[in-house]
């Protein structure tokens, strides 16, 4: 979505685009985060793949940050950020969820 912003200048000004590119550059992460937790679930190191899903959803926060009141600017993709961070918190309560049960498990054992 925020590629084709850029691609087609849809945005407002010089600013807006310099912003797009930035949400461009944490979107990239979040994604290689997002794998890393989705193969640390598949391996059932739910602790690791706790902190990569809060890892992913820093993208669109940080992102939603940039445009501010602060810069005059609204940010396009406002929607899509909530959406994803919707989205990406249904991974990040599973693993939370199973990691806190092994925990509770792991202390009834012993």
């Amino acid at each position: 979505m925020v590629e084709k912003i850029i691609r087609e200048r849809r945005y407002k000004n010089s600013l807006s685009k310099k912003l797009l590119e930035e949400c461009l550059k944490l979107y990239s992460n979040s994604t290689k985060s997002l794998t890393f937790g989705l193969n640390h679930v598949k391996m059932r190191n739910f602790d690791k793949a706790t902190n990569d899903f809060i890892d992913a959803n820093d993208a669109p926060v940080l992102c939603g940050m940039k445009f501010n009141g602060d810069n005059q600017q609204i940010s396009p993709v406002k929607n899509e950020n909530n959406f994803l961070m919707t989205m990406l918190e249904i991974p990040l309560s599973f693993a939370m969820e199973v990691s806190y049960q092994n925990k509770h498990k792991k202390e009834e054992i012993n």
